[in-house]
């Protein structure tokens, strides 16, 4: 079920809609054939039974339910028939005929689904789409006439003969930080960038890894700190750091002094032994770029991190990541 989880934007959805597929296809196909064995005098019924048994071992779903039924059936039948039959010999229910064939489908379709999910993890089935390269001609396509001509007529004036009051070419502005007003994509770039989401078209690189084709490495070189908080309320600062620094690499007698560096560096010793279902919204921010910053990570993207803050928490937070970009030389967007 891993892969299918792909094919979904939003993670309750694709809760909802695997379980009802799981059971649905669980259900439909153990009862289906339980059904028609009770029509053993039929046989054109007991040829479709047959076939359906034989088609439905492609479904892990019906292999186990079946198999565990058939299971139950065998069990019964031996010691009803050992009790009552003079010499019978017990039926092995792990014969290919009975419960052997589920077994072997459920061996088969684990190590294919096993090779399938590393594939899509890898992004194997993804084509590189190379680099896109943007042209600096910022003309566009369906421009106004009246503009175009505006545009050419500034271009054409190399030598300030117009009477133009004030005259501006190609003026650019270039910000040191992701900007754009609530639904202009800031979150989107950031799922693009992390592999979260897939990209419509194009490709980005991260240390010259694509993100595309080279989505683990991209993640060894980079940290993130989401516009909403991935946190277990049941775990503390501490229990979060020790986990994304093992997640990391680091080494486990590092571990204890790094973890310590980062809580008192954000301002949460006082609530690092405390579960995060107690922190208020600020440290539960500053917890999540801790967790950003940790393992050294060659850039780190910063999805909104002070939102919920007071202005007193906020001007703390900012001094941190001014701190990583300044004296820690990090690239932090």
């Amino acid at each position: 079920m891993y892969p299918i989880n792909y094919f979904f934007q939003t993670p309750s959805t694709g809760f909802v809609l695997i379980s009802c597929i799981n059971i649905f296809i669980g259900i439909i196909t153990t009862i289906s054939t339980f059904t028609l064995d009770s029509f053993d005098d039929e046989p054109d019924l007991v040829r479709v039974n047959n076939i359906l048994k034989k088609i439905f071992l492609i479904f892990p779903h019906y292999c186990l339910g079946r198999g565990l039924f058939d299971m139950s059936i065998t069990y019964q039948t031996n010691a009803i028939s050992t009790k009552y039959i003079i010499g019978y010999v017990s039926t092995s229910p792990f014969q290919m005929s009975i419960v052997g064939q589920n077994l072997l489908a459920l061996f088969l379709q684990g190590i294919i689904f096993f090779i399938f999910t590393i594939l899509v993890q890898y992004r194997f089935f993804i084509p590189d789409r190379g680099c896109i390269h943007m042209s600096t001609n910022i003309k566009s396509s369906n421009e106004d006439n009246d503009v175009a001509t505006e545009r050419e007529r500034i271009y054409n004036d190399s030598n300030n003969t117009s009477n133009d009051i004030l005259r501006m070419v190609d003026l650019v502005k270039i910000y040191g930080w992701l900007f754009g007003i609530n639904g202009s994509g800031k979150s989107t770039t950031f799922k693009m960038l992390t592999g979260e989401i897939s990209m419509t078209d194009g490709n980005a690189y991260i240390n010259n890894y694509s993100v595309i084709k080279q989505l683990d490495k991209v993640r060894e070189n980079i940290g993130y700190c989401p516009q909403f908080d991935a946190l277990d309320s049941l775990l503390t600062a501490r229990e979060h750091l020790y986990f994304y620094a093992r997640l990391r690499g680091i080494k486990e007698k590092n571990i204890s002094f790094i973890v310590d560096c980062l809580l008192k560096r954000l301002g949460l010793t006082l609530w690092a032994d405390r579960p995060v279902k107690h922190y208020s919204g600020g440290n539960k921010r500053k917890l999540s770029t801790a967790i950003s910053i940790i393992g050294n990570p060659s850039i780190i993207f910063m999805d909104e991190p002070t939102t919920g803050m007071d202005v007193r928490a906020k001007r703390f937070l900012w001094n941190c990541i001014l701190t990583l970009t300044r004296q820690d030389q990090k690239s932090v967007i």
